[in-house]
């Protein structure tokens, strides 16, 4: 039983990372694009705004790091609560 129970624990805890990752990637997309957009049209240092864009890419290449992550573990996720809830229905027919 308590097994069942960690195991319920830790995949509400997977789910909840899941949900927290997917709002962060959304959450820093936006401001990044923002700005990109503000370094294109109002840094007139070229030197300067490569600079900027290039340290907007590399946040760019970690967030979409971690949209490859958050897919992973979605599909993870699913995969382990249908594991689990076949593990639920195979205990139940062999109690009966």
């Amino acid at each position: 039983m308590e097994d069942e129970e960690r195991r319920e624990e830790l995949l509400k805890q997977l789910v909840e990372n899941i949900r927290t990752i997917a709002y962060l990637v959304d959450r820093i997309r936006n401001p990044l694009a923002a700005i990109r957009a503000f370094t294109e049209l109002f840094v007139d240092d070229e030197e300067v705004s490569k600079k900027i864009i290039q340290q907007i890419e590399r946040i760019v290449d970690i967030v979409e790091k971690l949209d490859v992550s958050w897919a992973n573990s979605e599909k993870i996720a699913r995969m382990e609560k249908e594991i689990y809830d076949l593990s639920k229905i195979e205990k139940k027919f062999k109690k009966d």
